[in-house]
């Protein structure tokens, strides 16, 4: 097989450039033939060529590189993660980090610059020629390195939005595109298809969200680009009570002594809408306590963001009257504010802790 293409030619599968890729202008156009060329090779071969070996090579440079354009790393990356089986075990896994790097330092899926095409005229002419969807090519590569086990349920979070935007206008439409572009609309749909089937094969771990996805998309808070924080937990409790201060203390203390960040939304001073800084905290939480002594409203508003969004919740009061009818059935943890109340408390907590962490 010989396909010409701009100052070089594919040969048996693999781009041939006269010199390496970032001697070139046109970087994204090389690197997408470059691509292009080691997948159909890959189909042919179960090992790469010396050649081959050479350009995965570059393609690994690329993507590792700082402030190496966005388009080029996707691209590359995606590329990266369709040949896994080309790499050493040691190569994917640093891959994979930098890709885990990459996609949490840009702002997805609604972000400006990301929402930006690239568009290969260089094989095949003007009028036929590869055209790519960074948000499909990021979503893609997700998904290929979460089947492989090498990414988690964070960046399966991260790319949901994407997903369940393909599947809503693929069933209401039976086509996939973003723009109204019609030379973009058969790549658009292909690299559509191509998401949806890594992730409905029988291999994908769908584990992570225990068989079950729900998408979330909230009108009042702007932040849906949060990035899950392990080691944080949000308490959720009221601050003029009396007795607010001293029990927030035995939380912190509590949290802090099991290796966690305790957060309350008073901690922080700033312009910030302070309901956006709290959705924003009980995204990123490991868990939650909510302390629904006196039936204050806005821990009980609270507490039903963090349930939607499924977080481990330590749910405790002072009096069982505080817990009203609609949650009674989950568990709680009724409390006495004096010492040997506050002793039975903590140790309840640090089961709960436990319970989380096993």
């Amino acid at each position: 097989m010989r396909l010409m293409y701009r100052n070089g030619y594919v040969r048996e599968g693999l781009w041939a450039p006269a010199k390496p890729l970032r001697d070139h202008g046109l970087l994204e156009a090389r690197i997408s033939a470059t691509v292009e060329a080691l997948l159909a090779i890959s189909r042919l071969r179960p090992r790469p060529t010396s050649g081959a070996a050479r350009s995965i090579r570059e393609l690994q440079a690329i993507v590792m590189a700082q402030g190496e354009r966005w388009r080029a790393k996707t691209i590359a990356f995606w590329g990266l993660s369709e040949l896994q089986t080309w790499l050493s075990s040691e190569e994917q896994e640093e891959i994979a980090k930098h890709f885990h790097n990459f996609i949490f330092n840009l702002s997805l899926p609604e972000g400006g610059e990301i929402k930006g095409f690239f568009v290969n005229r260089a094989v095949g002419g003007y009028k036929h020629y590869i055209s790519y969807n960074p948000e499909l090519l990021i979503a893609t590569t997700a998904l290929n390195f979460i089947r492989t086990g090498l990414l988690g349920e964070d960046v399966l979070h991260r790319v949901c939005p994407i997903l369940a935007d393909v599947t809503k206008q693929l069933l209401s439409t039976g086509v996939f595109r973003s723009q109204h572009n019609e030379a973009t609309h058969f790549w658009e749909y292909y690299h559509a298809m191509l998401l949806l089937d890594r992730f409905c094969s029988p291999d994908f771990p769908h584990h992570f969200l225990n068989g079950e996805i729900m998408y979330i998309k909230p009108t009042f808070f702007h932040n849906k680009n949060i990035q899950p924080d392990d080691s944080l937990c949000a308490i959720l409790m009221p601050f003029g009570a009396e007795w607010s201060d001293d029990l927030f203390a035995v939380y912190r203390n509590a949290v802090e002594s099991a290796g966690f960040v305790a957060w309350r939304s008073d901690l922080e001073w700033g312009d910030h809408e302070i309901m956006q800084r709290i959705w924003e905290y009980i995204n990123k939480a490991r868990f939650v306590i909510a302390d629904c002594t006196g039936r204050n409203p806005n821990v009980f508003y609270e507490l039903g963001i963090a349930h939607t969004l499924g977080k481990r919740v330590f749910i405790c009061t002072q009096s069982r009257t505080d817990i009203p009818f609609d949650i009674q059935h989950i568990t709680s943890y009724v409390y006495s504010p004096y010492p040997n109340g506050i002793a039975k408390l903590q140790d309840a907590l640090g089961k709960f802790m436990l319970s989380v962490t096993s």
